[in-house]
């Protein structure tokens, strides 16, 4: 797992900081696998998957907004895309208990966003992790996200009932179009 070298490190042979942390990998594999199954219990197709996939760079273009962030080596916010994108389908296409779920996870993200608070810096660094978030990626990542599945994952419009045997040569009787060609000249 490779994170992206900056100029000065690649100047100055800094060919140290390579591999990111084994706390990060692990916890991006477990969203991902956690993705995945919400991906499969959400009944997500080929749409949610392309909409997904065109979030990621635009994901990354959004982190060029912030300046201070030199690098990023990570997938968190592809990963709130990827959230993002199922939401989308929890909250638009699901029924009942599956929309009720897909509205707390949502609620539970945009709070988690809220604290994370990205216009406060581009890096949050904790105690407890051995490696700093950026916040602004899973801002970046949910808004990227969101937009695709907008776009790539609208609600299908129902197809009419097809029209049986009967009810369609009763329309093509000569009287009904006879009727029908009378209103018209009305």
């Amino acid at each position: 797992f490779f994170k992206q070298k900056t100029a000065y490190e690649i100047v100055d042979c800094d060919w140290s900081s390579d591999v990111c942390s084994s706390d990060l990998l692990a916890m991006n594999l477990a969203g991902c696998a956690a993705l995945g199954w919400l991906g499969w219990r959400a009944g997500a197709g080929r749409r949610e998957a392309l909409a997904w996939a065109l979030a990621w760079p635009l994901t990354q273009w959004g982190l060029l907004t912030e300046p201070a962030l030199r690098h990023y080596g990570g997938l968190s916010g592809v990963l709130h895309a990827g959230v993002a994108v199922l939401l989308w389908r929890l909250l638009t296409r699901r029924p009942g208990r599956e929309r009720a779920v897909g509205l707390g996870l949502a609620a539970g993200l945009a709070l988690k966003l809220w604290l994370e608070a990205p216009w406060r810096g581009a890096l949050r660094v904790s105690p407890d992790l051995d490696f700093a978030v950026a916040p602004l990626a899973h801002l970046s990542g949910t808004l990227a996200g969101l937009a695709c599945a907008a776009a790539l994952c609208r609600r299908a419009r129902p197809h009419p009932e097809p029209r049986s045997e009967e009810h369609t040569s009763e329309l093509q009787s000569q009287s009904t179009i006879s009727y029908a060609v009378f209103c018209l000249k009305k």
